[in-house]
């Protein structure tokens, strides 16, 4: 397939987490666009052909190339289009940012998820749009795929991600506390860094605008507790880069705001301690690890090997730093008790994009019988999104 009147082909599921989030900054970057909001079986013929996986968002290029993977697109993007650029030229700030990205992207991942599939109202109205948008491949009544889809998302993005009766309040505190976090930022300006967004609000574009602003539970939490990131959210979606082209960040150079130090404790306590558990299960060839933070115990939760390329990124940006500003990002991450957690075990690897090529994807073949299964399971969850 190629692309038609050299736009950027956007390929998406409404409901997405990743796909909200790509969708705003393309919007943001003003590129010439065609958004295809696609069905399974769309899905299944177009992304598992050109991409290899059956995960949205993807995009095809102009030039007919297949990208995949929102943050690796996000960050091609911007270093082809510098003008307003969305990272500071602040090294130890920069670095902070993709810190604080990679954990809107994937630690309130479970809280999103969470409140979609285990609260009844959340549930009922998403699993009654996936059987009349996405998955109309299958025959039978709606109600029946409607039951269907809500027990293989609460199975699969719920109960094996750890989520139960002994972690439910720890999970919630997670998205409660970020929105807190948020909303202090937020009444004093109109984006996380300033006065125009920066990578960071785009991370949390992803759990903040397709799950926790539309789902009916944490929608109703925002609206009642953080009114301003509810107005931030419609801000992000409506924004367009020459609407801030005069703006700038309230940042002073070598500090981090005072106003993300939450962010980067919790960061410290929980999600880089998780990051290490994960790499380690996953290099010892076990599909699921168990792991305390913040006084909470997970068990049984399952691996995923794409966090261990996230945790290899976090690396790698942090080695791309001159010793002095190295020593800044480590003081830093030491005193609130992350630099253990991320220097620890930093030779395992993911063994995922071994040439480089994020966010480009190499065109496929699948096999027959890897058809037939996606067909009828599309691709696990916890499977590469390289």
């Amino acid at each position: 397939m190629s692309s038609t009147n050299d736009k950027y082909q956007l390929y998406v599921v409404d409901q997405s987490y990743y796909s909200g989030k790509l969708h705003s900054y393309l919007r943001y970057r003003q590129l010439p666009l065609e958004v295809n909001e696609i069905s399974f079986t769309e899905w299944w013929k177009t992304g598992l052909r050109n991409t290899g996986l059956m995960k949205v968002p993807f995009l095809q290029s102009p030039d007919g190339r297949w990208l995949q993977d929102s943050t690796p697109i996000i960050l091609w993007l911007d270093q082809q289009f510098p003008d307003s650029g969305i990272l500071p030229d602040d090294p130890y700030l920069r670095f902070f940012c993709y810190l604080l990205e990679d954990y809107a992207d994937e630690w309130l991942w479970r809280p999103a998820m969470h409140y979609r599939w285990s609260y009844s109202a959340d549930a009922a109205v998403n699993s009654i749009r996936f059987s009349q948008k996405l998955i109309t491949h299958i025959p039978g009544p709606k109600w029946l795929t409607a039951l269907m889809a809500k027990w293989r998302q609460r199975s699969e993005y719920v109960k094996h991600d750890g989520v139960n009766k002994s972690t439910l309040e720890h999970v919630e505190s997670i998205y409660l506390n970020n929105l807190q976090w948020m909303e202090t930022i937020l009444a004093k300006q109109p984006y996380l860094l300033g006065d125009k967004p920066c990578l960071v609000d785009f991370g949390f574009m992803g759990p903040m605008f397709r799950h926790f602003s539309i789902d009916p539970t944490p929608a109703k939490i925002m609206r009642d507790k953080a009114p301003h990131v509810y107005q931030w959210v419609a801000r992000m979606w409506a924004l367009k880069m020459d609407d801030v082209a005069d703006a700038n960040w309230n940042v002073q150079p070598g500090q981090l705001p005072q106003d993300w130090l939450p962010f980067v404790k919790d960061i410290c306590e929980a999600y880089l301690p998780y990051l290490l558990e994960n790499a380690r299960t996953c290099r010892d060839g076990k599909s699921s690890c168990s792991y305390t933070v913040q006084g909470t115990s997970y068990s049984k939760t399952r691996t995923y090997d794409y966090r261990v390329w996230c945790r290899e990124q976090l690396h790698k940006r942090f080695n791309e730093l001159t010793p002095e500003i190295a020593d800044r990002v480590k003081a830093t991450l030491k005193h609130y008790g992350g630099w253990d957690a991320f220097i620890t075990d930093v030779d395992i690897s993911s063994g995922m994009d071994a040439d480089d090529m994020a966010p480009f994807r190499k065109s496929y073949q699948p096999s027959f019988g890897k058809k037939l299964v996606s067909y009828f399971f599309g691709t696990p969850w916890n499977t590469s999104k390289q």
